[in-house]
């Protein structure tokens, strides 16, 4: 199959799983997020998946953080790479029927939809295996998360919009009891590995920290918080920090009535606005690399790039790191987020 056939069918999935049918033009190398083809999070994701699943091949994690602006030539490109035959593509790409997308739902709404459609048996099955993986977890866990910067001294932060209306704002401590509200409503661990409180959200704020909030009908749907001090991080074992003129984005909670409406993408723009008008010229954040939507959002729609990996072994909860950050690396101790 030569790379013109694989570049008409990579754009013929894209028209029937992400831009449903649309006849749009589209360039091979206009970027799918952003300012081209306009694709959120879920949109890339989606494509990415049925690609996958029309081509049968399982394209490489790197996919969201090697290149800043996906495109229909790159995808082509790993598809032929892939070595990929005439007679896997012979018919025509179709939607798998009844094919649901459980990305950003609650544990308790995967198990539902494991039911319905895989059957009780099937279902419960899925349910208890997912429960032995989350138990192993405690006792032996491998994982790998990505350090990103942005530039924020470009001309322009790109924004996200939601849909719901929203009122961005930063949280202050007169917001108190729409702040407990919240985590209430969220399973909120915080990059010390604990439950976030009260007292934890006054001090936060006393120390310069700053809260963002995503408000809609007066009540508090999504979180993050901007950081210049660096910090003991439990999930690594590591003490991270970066350059001065450098704030941190972390924790970004959305309520669970209010995902997948596009609320945490407009947090993460906000929080890029307000950290370059407070003067600062990059944000760093730390994503898990298996959180795909998060990856696609930040490399994808923001412009973030990909400086480095931590990668942590867990052994009956004490983590274990070896970090690649900006051409240095190490194991454990500290590690500087930024160049």
């Amino acid at each position: 199959m030569n790379r013109s056939e694989v570049e008409r069918e990579v754009v013929a999935v894209l028209r029937q799983s992400s831009l449903r049918g649309s006849e749009r033009q589209i360039g091979l190398d206009d970027a799918l997020g952003g300012q081209g083809l306009g694709l959120d999070s879920l949109g890339l994701v989606e494509f990415v998946t049925a690609l996958e699943n029309r081509f049968q091949i399982e394209l490489p994690d790197d996919l969201w953080t090697e290149r800043e602006k996906l495109s229909i030539r790159h995808c082509a490109e790993l598809i032929a790479k892939s070595g990929v035959t005439m007679s896997l593509v012979a018919q025509a790409y179709e939607p798998i029927p009844n094919q649901r997308s459980t990305i950003g739902l609650s544990w308790s709404e995967k198990a539902t939809s494991s039911i319905r459609e895989l059957g009780i048996v099937r279902g419960i099955a899925w349910m208890v295996g997912r429960v032995g993986l989350h138990i192993a977890d405690w006792f032996y866990l491998r994982q790998k998360n990505y350090i990103l910067t942005a530039d924020l001294t470009r001309q322009s932060v790109p924004r996200q919009t939601s849909s719901i209306d929203l009122i961005l704002r930063e949280v202050s401590a007169d917001d108190g009891r729409a702040f407990g509200e919240f985590c209430s409503s969220v399973v909120y661990r915080t990059i010390a590995n604990r439950r976030m409180s009260m007292e934890l959200f006054r001090k936060r704020l006393s120390a310069g920290y700053v809260c963002l909030g995503a408000w809609h009908d007066d009540i508090l749907v999504g979180v993050s918080w901007l950081s210049d001090e660096g910090y003991k991080c439990a999930v690594t074992g590591l003490q991270l920090y970066w350059p001065n003129e450098s704030c941190y984005a972390m924790e970004l909670f959305e309520h669970p009535e209010h995902v997948s409406k596009g609320v945490g993408l407009a947090l993460l723009g906000y929080s890029l606005a307000v950290a370059k008008e407070r003067g600062y010229r990059k944000q760093v954040t730390m994503v898990l690399s298996r959180n795909v939507r998060m990856l696609s959002a930040a490399v994808q729609l923001f412009g973030f790039v990909k400086v480095g990996e931590i990668n942590t072994t867990r052994i009956l909860f004490k983590p274990f790191s070896r970090w690649n950050i900006a051409g240095k690396s190490g194991w454990g101790g500290s590690a500087m987020l930024s160049s």
